[in-house]
This record gives structure tokens, C-alpha cells and sequence, in this order.
């Protein structure tokens, strides 16, 4: 059940949505389209190194502390998106949370399915 809960709450957050679309999202935030394509690397690159930065502390502090405090990202960086096109700030800070909100993703669901995956297949 608990695992449900997990997969609903990370296909809820949007994450499939700002991958995909990034460069429009960014687009449409106020960067120029060759500024948008090099931010949606910049969202690759950081998806990536907080993939590793996740498989490292999942030993350290466990898989719970990991998913609460990925969760408090979510929830705050998720926030601070909203507040952004809201109130059209500027892009440095729609990019700043974005990008919060991506490796707190990667931290958080990554890291936390691989130990499952490889405690159960193991």
C-alpha cells in the first residue's frame, strides 16, 4: 500500500510534465530559445548527479529520511514554481526551483527504487 502511495505522489508532482516540456516551460517563463535548450541539459546534468548524490546517502541515512526530506523538496520547491509563474518572476528563480525540484526527485525516487529493486531481486 505504502508503495502505491509513493508511485501516486511521484507521478502526481508533475515530474514526466517538467522533463519532457522543459524547454517550453522555460520558453514561455521568459528565456530565449537557445537559453531554454541549454537550461533543459542543465536539468539533465542535475538529474543525473543528484542520482549519485541519492545511491550515496540512501546507505548513510536510509531510505525514509531520504523520501521525507525529497519530499520536503517537492513540496518546496514545487511551491516556489508555482509562486514564480504566478507572480512572473524571473527566470533565474523558475530555473533555481526547477532545478531544486529535480534533484530532489532524483535524490528521492531513484535512489529509494533501486534499493527496493535490488533488496528484492538480490
Amino acid at each position: 500500500m505504502l508503495a502505491f502511495f509513493i508511485a501516486s505522489f511521484n507521478q502526481l508532482s508533475g515530474i514526466n510534465f517538467i522533463l519532457y516540456y522543459a524547454p517550453e516551460i522555460l520558453e514561455r517563463a521568459g528565456l530565449a530559445t537557445k537559453d531554454s535548450l541549454f537550461n533543459s541539459i542543465a536539468i539533465g546534468g542535475i538529474n543525473l548527479i543528484f542520482t549519485f548524490i541519492g545511491l550515496y546517502l540512501i546507505d548513510r541515512t536510509g531510505r525514509k529520511n531520504l523520501l521525507l526530506i525529497g519530499s520536503l523538496g517537492y513540496v518546496v520547491s514545487l511551491s516556489m514554481v508555482s509562486y514564480a509563474f504566478y507572480f512572473t518572476s524571473s527566470p533565474v528563480f523558475l530555473m533555481a526551483f526547477l532545478l531544486l525540484f529535480i534533484a530532489a526527485h532524483a535524490a528521492r525516487t531513484r535512489c529509494c527504487y533501486l534499493s527496493i529493486y535490488c533488496r528484492n531481486f538480490s
